[in-house]
């Protein structure tokens, strides 16, 4: 741990790094301040919810996943990758439609993820999802593309 202090408002900044429980200890605390401040304000609860799916061979091997987030009518698609040599058997697709499908049963109306323009922005628009936001030259050549989609 590190601490940088700051005098102008007389408070010291902790700066987490692994291990993670560590980390999760201190993202429990914010949580609960965001939890906090949604209820005082009569705002959807907010109450992330994580989950992952993984898609494994027969033989146990993983071949693809997807870690996602629940919160506050939303789904968040934070990860999806799925191993080169299995690109092309849509699992991308499975597992984007189990966590829409996941979200759905949990009340979950929309769902938001980003991608590079390296990646996969053409997948996610043949899934359904639309553009809403890029930044540009992130990384450096290349952009940060913003998608969503209405799950209702």
């Amino acid at each position: 741990m590190r601490f940088i202090k700051n005098q102008a408002h007389h408070i010291n900044l902790e700066l987490i790094e692994p291990p993670a429980s560590t980390l999760d200890h201190a993202v429990d605390h914010i949580i609960s301040l965001l939890q906090g401040h949604s209820d005082s304000v009569g705002a959807e609860p907010y109450r992330p919810h994580p989950f992952v799916l993984v898609i494994r061979a027969n033989d146990g091997t993983a071949l693809g996943g997807l870690k996602g987030e629940l919160n506050m009518g939303w789904l968040h698609v934070q990860l999806l990758a799925v191993h080169p040599d299995h690109r092309q058997a849509k699992l991308g697709g499975t597992l984007l439609a189990a966590a829409e499908q996941y979200a759905r049963d949990r009340n979950c109306r929309h769902s938001y993820l980003d991608t590079f323009s390296f990646q996969a922005p053409d997948f996610y628009k043949k899934q359904g999802y639309k553009i809403f936001g890029t930044l540009e030259d992130f990384p450096t050549g290349a952009s940060r593309i913003y998608l969503t989609k209405d799950l209702a």
